[in-house]
């Protein structure tokens, strides 16, 4: 099976070496830009719901994708409590570039809202350029939290809400 392949150490290997060399000869870090491009997305008969989709570069060749609620609640709130709007990321192969985007993207462009807070880590299947991330980012972005927040901790991996619960409680980590 293909997934159980891309779980090992030389599968891995190959990835360190093909961004040691986009990094030497291709003189940037990641295969392309994305700091300033937002998608906005608004849905049909929902009035003041919208979002925001950033495509993050992973690895050499592949996205993860950023999902911010933009809502106008969800705006509203961030803004008057400074607490981060909330976002999730689908398929975060690459912890550290998903970690550095939510950084730079919170400053670039959600700073007004306190920045991201990270609610969730989807996964769309379970191959290692999808979901080989997952662990590191969970990890990460605890240690960012615990940098960032006063207050309470975050939720950890694989904590979630429970029957009857709001799944608001506390994000994955905010990023300012």
């Amino acid at each position: 099976n293909v997934e159980h392949a891309y779980a090992l150490p030389i599968c891995k290997l190959h990835v360190v070496i093909s961004r040691a060399v986009q990094q030497r000869w291709g003189r940037r870090r990641y295969h392309s830009r994305y700091l300033d491009i937002r998608t906005e997305l608004s849905f049909d008969g929902e009035e003041g719901s919208c979002c925001f989709v950033h495509a993050i570069p992973c690895l050499t060749d592949n996205y993860c994708y950023l999902i911010i609620d933009a809502s106008v609640e969800s705006s509203k709130a961030a803004a008057e409590g400074h607490t981060g709007l909330p976002c999730c990321v689908v398929d975060p192969c690459d912890a550290g570039a998903v970690v550095a985007a939510l950084t730079l993207l919170s400053d670039k462009h959600y700073a007004a809202f306190g920045g991201l807070s990270l609610e969730a880590v989807l996964c769309t299947h379970k191959h290692w350029d999808h979901a080989g991330g997952n662990t590191d980012l969970i990890r990460l972005a605890a240690a960012q939290s615990r940098e960032s927040d006063e207050g309470d901790a975050p939720r950890g991996a694989g904590e979630t809400a429970g029957e009857g619960e709001s799944d608001g409680a506390q994000p994955l980590a905010r990023f300012r």
